[in-house]
């Protein structure tokens, strides 16, 4: 019993052995981030598309809705409250940190 111990032991203490562990786990890292960069790029697409659609919406939605015949500063101070919409604001906070 005592010279499996020492037989498994010794071979975990091997320098081959070591090796081939430390490449094939650097080999699976790099295959994970390989997997999970452009996964990455295409969410943080995804996300400026969707911010892009929401906020196209919320400011032709905003443009709608005034009367006619109205000035050019209640055109700038609708725009600036649309700017302001939450969720306009969140969707800007997701784009700065994913960036």
């Amino acid at each position: 019993m005592t010279s499996r111990r020492l037989a498994l032991r010794h071979l975990f203490q091997a320098r081959l052995s070591r090796q081939i562990v430390l490449s094939v786990f650097a080999s699976i890292v790099l295959i994970e981030a390989l997997i999970l960069l452009p996964s990455i790029y295409r969410r943080q697409h995804e996300l400026l598309s969707q911010l892009k659609e929401i906020s196209a919406a919320e400011t032709s939605g905003a443009l709608r809705m005034l009367p006619a015949g109205t000035t050019d500063r209640q055109v700038l101070d609708r725009l600036q409250q649309t700017i302001f919409n939450p969720k306009i604001l969140e969707g800007r906070c997701i784009v700065l940190m994913a960036l």
